[in-house]
């Protein structure tokens, strides 16, 4: 209940919101993957196969945060009902959303849209095409940014 003493000078620093703790760090996932449909923080590999049969809407895939501080964990269900998982390093998520977000393109979608066009579900297949795929992508929407320019650069040049 309510007490009439006075707040202690810890009490009160502890209640006292910072701000710090809304900083994201480089070793969370990205916003675009936490925010995604696709993303249930409550999933564990113990529980994954049975929450993608059971959820259809998940078309298959779900992230999910890793047991091992530092990654996510992309959990893709396998014809014969197990999951595969892929684990993706936070840093290198984050330092690819940067890129995305400066061409923006979505890092979550991309990723969901590679693994279901992916015909092999196999790991190593599937991250070598997840890496240049991912890539590739910002690829394009630099050159599709930098064609109108380049364009105009070339009818502007003066000789």
């Amino acid at each position: 209940m309510y007490s009439k003493e006075e707040p202690s000078e810890e009490d009160i620093l502890r209640a006292t919101k910072t701000g710090m703790g809304s900083l994201p760090s480089p070793f969370n996932p990205p916003w675009s993957i936490v925010c995604h449909s696709n993303y249930r923080s409550d999933a564990n590999k113990d529980n994954v196969a049975v929450l993608l049969k059971k959820d259809t809407s998940l078309q298959g895939i779900l992230f999910r945060p890793s047991s091992t501080k530092g990654y996510t964990t992309v959990s893709i269900l396998l014809p014969d009902g197990r999951a595969n998982n892929l684990m993706l390093s936070n840093v290198e998520l984050n330092k690819l959303e940067i890129s995305y977000k400066y061409y923006k393109l979505h890092l979550a979608n991309s990723i969901f849209e590679i693994i279901q066009a992916s015909a092999d579900k196999a790991t190593a297949p599937l991250f070598k095409a997840l890496d240049t795929e991912l890539h590739q992508r910002i690829a394009d929407a630099k050159a599709e940014i930098e064609a109108p320019q380049r364009e105009l650069a070339a009818r502007f040049k003066m000789d």
